[in-house]
């Protein structure tokens, strides 16, 4: 894992760390697909959009969870479509987070690469608090356990399910502006193999094509207007997540809805993603180049 803070360098690698700056309200990873290269794009593509609308817990009590990220990023718990399954966010403009209780569940041991973090979720905005709170009495008061650090100056900690979460500076950087309550800072994906080919999958799904760093074991990448939550990949020791395998499940995963259904499988497939068996509905699942699942499923 790599701590989030500006410009320190800490273990996992010693990789060097960011900032995923907010500039403005939480907001969905709403973009358009629109390629300044069309020749590098499959037919039908073109004008594309789509939208990460959730990031995904597996964890052994959904609900316990979901009150525990809902108090500490200041999401109200929207869907309880069942005990096993909780979905907390603003509204659909805003990408939200859901948990999902799974049987036998096996967390990870960070930073045990045997059973690694595969995603995690940095600087969640409330925690810094706009009340008398501090972001550590909060967290620990909420039941996070501390975690190792591995150098540089934000904390780390594992939330009641086990996944690792990183608190960090400039989330947000107005501590009084309340409007960007819910912000979630940045998604970091381990990479087993490039990190700077798993950024670019994703910026090119998610038409995200500005790299904020870019080191060999380190990027970062933001949306255009760089209001939408960044994400950031970093090289990482352990083992892929494998679906439906539970020796070594994912942890999290990201529902991203889009419009054109069939022209987005025909775009993961050509970036390098690989099909895998759906859980039914209207979900299809791939693995992108490193081996995290995620859904695709048609807006509406």
């Amino acid at each position: 894992m790599v701590v989030i803070t500006s410009g320190s360098t800490v273990g996992a690698g010693s990789l060097k760390t960011a900032s995923f700056e907010a500039e403005a309200p939480a907001q969905a990873l709403s973009v358009a697909v629109v390629s300044a290269e069309p020749d590098r794009r499959v037919q039908g593509a073109v004008g594309m959009r789509a939208n990460v609308q959730n990031l995904i817990f597996d964890c052994p009590d959904a609900r316990t969870l979901a009150s525990f990220y809902a108090e500490l990023v200041l999401m109200p718990i929207r869907h309880l479509d069942t005990p096993e399954r909780v979905v907390i966010g603003n509204d659909k403009s805003c990408t939200r987070l859901a948990f999902a209780t799974v049987d036998d569940f096996r967390p990870p041991t960070w930073p045990d690469p045997a059973y690694p973090q595969q995603l995690h979720l940095c600087g969640p905005a409330a925690a810094y608090g706009y009340d008398a709170e501090s972001p550590t009495d909060l967290v620990q008061r909420l039941g996070a356990i501390r975690l190792p650090d591995l150098g540089g100056d934000c904390p780390v900690y594992a939330d009641p399910a086990g996944h690792p979460f990183c608190l960090c500076a400039g989330f947000p950087p107005k501590r009084e502006d309340k409007s960007l309550r819910g912000y979630l800072g940045g998604v970091v994906f381990d990479c087993f193999d490039s990190p700077r080919a798993l950024a670019a999958f994703y910026a090119e799904l998610l038409d995200m094509p500005e790299r904020m760093e870019d080191e060999e074991g380190w990027v970062t990448i933001k949306a255009k207007d760089r209001t939408r939550p960044g994400l950031g990949f970093q090289g990482a020791n352990g083992k892929q997540p494998q679906w439906l395998d539970p020796e070594c499940p994912p942890q999290l995963h990201l529902d991203i809805e889009v419009d054109d259904l069939a022209a987005a499988e025909n775009l993961v497939a050509r970036l390098g993603a690989t099909r895998l068996p759906d859980m039914g509905a209207e979900y299809v699942v791939y693995a992108d180049p490193e081996g995290h699942p995620f859904c695709l499923y048609p807006a509406g």
